[in-house]
C-alpha cells in the first residue's frame, strides 16, 4: 500500500515536474520568440515601439497654451513690422536716388508693338521719376524717347529739352533731339546744337560721343556742307556705336563713291540684323551692287521690324518698277510709301507713265 502510494505520490510528482517543465519550455520558447522579433526588428532598421507612458502627453499647465499662442502671434507681428520697414526703406531710397534702367530692350522697337496701357504705365512712371529727381536728365530723356517712339514728335521735343536743361551735354538726350530736327528738316537749328557740344572737350572725359558726329555730319550733309560732312564720316570707323555707324553708311551711299558703304552695311547687319535701317541701308547697297532679289528681301525685312520706317516702301518702288519691271507692284508700294511720307527725293512719282499706275500713285497724296 504504502509502496503503491509512493508509487502514485510518485506519480503525481512525475506528472508536476512534467507539467511544470512544459511550463518551464513554453516560458523559454515565448521568451526566445520575444527576443528573436526584437532583433529581426533592429536589424531591419524599425525602431522598437517605445512604452505606452511615452505615448501619452502630460497635459500643460493652465495658461501655458495662451501664452505659447500669445508668443507666437507677437512673433509673426515683429517679424511683418520689420519687412514693411525693409520695403519702405527701398522705397525711400528708389525715390530719392532714381537709376536708370542698364538697359531697357523696349526702347529699341517701334512703340505700335507696345499695348497702350503699357506705353501709358511707361510715361506716367517717366513723369512721376522724373519730379522725384529734379536733377536727373534721364527721367524727362527716357520720356522724350516713348513719346518720340508713338509719333508725339512735339511733346518729345519739349521732354528732351527739359532733359538738357538738367545737363547740357546729356548725349543721349542730344542725339535724340538731332534725329527728331533732321525728321523735321530742321538743321539749321540742329547744328547750332550740336557744334558747342562737340567743340566742348572737357565735357566728355571718354570722347565727344560718335552719334553727336554721325549726326551733325548728317545735318551737314542735308545743308550742303558736304566738305564738312566728309570730314567727320572720315574720322568715323566701323567701331563707332550703331547709330554713327548707319550715319556712316547713308553718308557713304550719299558720296561721289558709294560702293564703299557694301562692306559697311554688311557689318551693320551682322552685328545688328534686327535694325529696320541696318536692313534698308543693306538693301540699297544689294540692289546697287546687282542682286535685286536680295535687296527685296532686306527691304521685306525692314518692313517687318518696323513697318514706320518709309524707305524701304519707296525702294520697293524702284526695285519693282526699274529692275523687276513691274509697275503695278511698283505703284502699290509707292502708296504705301505715300501714306507714311511725302518727299519724292528721286522723282519717283514723274516715273509713273500709265494713267492706272499713276492714279494709285496719286492715292497716297
Amino acid at each position: 500500500m504504502n509502496h503503491t502510494i509512493r508509487t502514485s505520490n510518485s506519480s503525481v510528482r512525475s506528472r508536476r515536474g512534467r507539467a511544470t517543465s512544459v511550463r518551464v519550455t513554453l516560458l523559454l520558447l515565448m521568451l526566445s520568440a520575444s527576443v528573436a522579433l526584437s532583433g529581426c526588428a533592429t536589424l531591419s532598421g524599425v525602431s522598437r515601439v517605445p512604452p505606452i507612458k511615452w505615448l501619452i502627453k502630460a497635459p500643460a499647465a493652465p495658461g501655458v497654451a495662451e501664452a505659447r499662442a500669445q508668443a507666437k502671434a507677437e512673433k509673426r507681428a515683429q517679424a511683418a513690422a520689420r519687412s514693411l520697414a525693409s520695403k519702405q526703406a527701398k522705397s525711400a531710397k528708389s525715390a530719392k536716388s532714381p537709376k536708370p534702367p542698364k538697359h531697357d530692350s523696349d526702347s529699341e522697337r517701334p512703340m505700335a508693338s507696345i499695348k497702350p496701357s503699357e506705353f501709358e504705365k511707361r510715361t506716367a512712371e517717366a513723369r512721376e521719376q522724373a519730379l522725384l529727381a529734379p536733377q536727373e536728365p534721364y527721367w524727362p530723356y527716357r520720356l522724350g524717347q516713348l513719346l518720340a517712339g508713338a509719333d508725339s514728335n512735339s511733346a518729345a521735343e519739349g521732354a528732351l529739352e527739359k532733359s538738357l536743361a538738367r545737363s547740357p551735354r546729356y548725349a543721349p538726350a542730344l542725339s535724340l533731339l538731332s534725329k527728331l530736327w533732321y525728321d523735321s528738316g530742321r538743321h539749321a537749328e540742329a547744328v547750332a546744337l550740336l557744334e558747342p557740344a562737340v567743340a566742348e572737350t572737357t565735357a566728355w572725359p571718354d570722347g565727344v560721343p560718335a552719334a553727336l558726329w554721325a549726326g551733325l555730319a548728317l545735318h551737314y550733309d542735308a545743308l550742303d556742307r558736304i566738305d564738312d560732312a566728309r570730314a567727320i564720316m572720315a574720322s568715323l570707323t566701323r567701331t563707332a556705336s550703331r547709330d554713327a555707324r548707319a550715319a556712316l553708311v547713308y553718308l557713304t551711299l550719299r558720296s561721289n563713291q558709294p560702293e564703299g558703304a557694301r562692306s559697311l552695311a554688311s557689318d551693320a547687319v551682322a552685328d545688328e540684323g534686327k535694325s529696320a535701317v541696318n536692313q534698308n541701308n543693306f538693301g540699297i547697297t544689294q540692289l546697287r551692287g546687282g542682286d535685286p532679289v536680295a535687296a527685296r528681301r532686306a527691304f521685306l525685312r525692314a518692313i517687318e521690324i518696323d513697318p514706320r520706317l518709309a524707305g524701304p516702301y519707296y525702294n520697293l518702288a524702284i526695285l519693282e518698277k526699274f529692275y523687276l519691271f513691274d509697275e503695278e507692284a511698283a505703284g502699290r508700294w509707292f502708296h504705301a510709301y505715300r501714306e507714311r511720307a511725302k518727299a519724292d527725293p528721286d522723282s519717283l512719282f514723274a516715273a509713273f507713265e500709265r494713267s492706272e499706275f499713276k492714279r494709285l500713285a496719286q492715292q497716297g497724296n
